[in-house]
């Protein structure tokens, strides 16, 4: 439908007497909606990060700090933008600090370098435990058997049960814990008797020495720690030097705007002082 001319005149006259908001609350919000998209946190939150918290924040500070313009409003967005980043470095390093006292990451370093001046193999979280002298005993009486019988001469399970009692029971209780029979189990691994056995005897070996070496296991381990507080030392002290530089802007938006908003009042009272006077 076309608009007549003296409907777009009467439009132009109208469009004219709009002054725009004159109140602080009303030219506030103007401010707001200039900045409703972000200039500051454009970019700001990260893929895993939620920008509701981020609007959360914001939105607080806009109300506890009642920016007036388009100034303070900026102003008020980098202060939130300054506490954002700082609730991120808090997570930043509690993350890196729990990552660095995980003794699986521990355990890693320690097989990389125990694992060259022994045979004993992988070093596991459970190799930091306190000895547990029922399966150290175990492992000695099963090695003790194993090192013992003429494992090649081993073609049956009754004949293990008569000559290695022990290393018998434990096939047994391997192959329950599947819900197979021992045959079905040796066949399901696609194994025999023998190489059973061996495979038993070096377990038991290499667990053995590691129990014996623990000693020498513990201190590589508080070596590696040790090395690893060095490197996340430095990871800390450059989160602090973060946190300095965050402080530092924090403080320098808050008292900008404290200055624009102490600026802002007295010149309105030097206003309203020169009506009275008028």
């Amino acid at each position: 439908m076309a608009v007549s001319k003296k409907q777009q005149e009467a439009n132009r006259k109208n469009a004219q007497k709009s002054t725009g908001p004159v109140t602080p609350e009303g030219k506030a919000k103007v401010a707001h909606n200039a900045l409703r998209h972000g200039i500051l946190s454009r970019k700001l939150i990260l893929p895993h990060e939620n920008e509701e918290e981020f609007n959360a924040i914001h939105n607080e500070l806009i109300d506890s700090l009642s920016p007036a313009n388009l100034l303070e409003s900026i102003l008020v967005e980098k202060i939130a933008v300054c506490i954002w980043k700082q609730q991120r470095l808090v997570q930043a390093e509690n993350a890196t600090l729990c990552l660095g006292t995980r003794t699986e990451q521990i355990a890693t370093g320690v097989s990389g370098l125990f694992y060259d001046v022994t045979s004993t193999g992988t070093i596991t979280e459970n190799d930091f435990e306190p000895t547990n002298k029922s399966h150290l005993d175990w492992l000695t009486a099963a090695a003790s058997e194993l090192l013992e019988l003429n494992i090649t001469k081993i073609k049956y399970t009754l004949d293990l049960k008569e000559s290695a009692p022990v290393s018998y029971k434990k096939l047994q209780d391997d192959a329950r814990s599947t819900g197979l029979s021992v045959t079905s189990y040796l066949t399901q691994r696609k194994i025999n008797i023998t190489q059973y056995l061996v495979g038993l005897k070096d377990y038991c070996i290499k667990e053995i020495d590691k129990i014996q070496r623990k000693p020498l296991i513990m201190q590589i381990a508080q070596w590696v720690q040790m090395r690893e507080s060095i490197s996340f030392g430095e990871i800390e002290r450059l989160f602090s030097r973060y946190q300095t530089s965050l402080d530092s802007e924090l403080y320098k938006a808050m008292k900008a705007l404290q200055e624009q908003q102490k600026s802002r009042r007295e010149t309105k009272e030097t206003e309203v002082i020169v009506v009275e006077e008028d």
